[in-house]
């Protein structure tokens, strides 16, 4: 939400997407007979379940791309933990965002062959990627982190941060800004999407 903030006070237009089993969709996930954990294990790395959001997202850039107040040519995306893994695979199946940001993400390999996003994330050049990770990161460690970035393509920047899985939000919302204003700066007679 940091992100959201930090762009939408300094002119960017966002929108926020829920993921399957996520905000507003967390109901989504489980069935009435079926235990949420249970229902996790199941799904997370299935094809379904990445192909479903990766669906969704797309309908997200469709919507934008219809809205006057935004200039289409000019989107962006900007993913944490599991919205980065997603949005790895969706900016490499949509051209759509002009520059990518993942951050707290690292190299997951799902055991669906095909359908994880390190197989994804090459695809991404030679749009510009900025990766933001914690060196604590609980959930991606530095060796996972360095597998992702690897498998990615130029143009391409890693940054490092002290902290775990949940740290420095605020942090790079402030770097999202600095980036995102050098790669798609803001025109003041045609407002921009990021």
């Amino acid at each position: 939400m940091a992100c959201i903030e930090t762009l939408g006070h300094n002119g960017y237009a966002c929108l926020a997407t829920d993921a399957i089993g996520h905000g507003e969709r967390d109901d989504a996930v489980s069935s009435d007979d079926e235990d949420e954990a249970d229902a996790w294990r199941r799904l997370r790395g299935a094809p379904e379940f990445i192909v479903h959001n990766v669906i969704d997202f797309r309908r997200a850039l469709d919507y934008l791309s219809t809205r006057p107040e935004v200039d289409a040519s000019r989107l962006a995306y900007a993913g944490s933990s599991m919205g980065a893994m997603i949005g790895a695979v969706l900016c490499a199946v949509d051209q759509r965002p002009q520059a990518v940001i993942l951050r707290c993400s690292g190299a997951r390999e799902s055991q669906h062959q095909g359908l994880d996003h390190l197989g994804f994330v090459g695809a991404i050049a030679p749009r510009p990627l900025l990766m933001l990770n914690n060196t604590e990161d609980e959930i991606f460690d530095r060796a996972s982190v360095l597998r992702l970035y690897e498998a990615a393509g130029e143009p391409k920047e890693l940054r490092w941060s002290p902290g775990d899985h949940r740290a420095n939000h605020d942090l790079h919302a402030a770097e999202c800004l600095e980036w995102l204003e050098r790669r798609l700066p803001i025109h003041t007679q045609s407002p921009a999407v990021r």
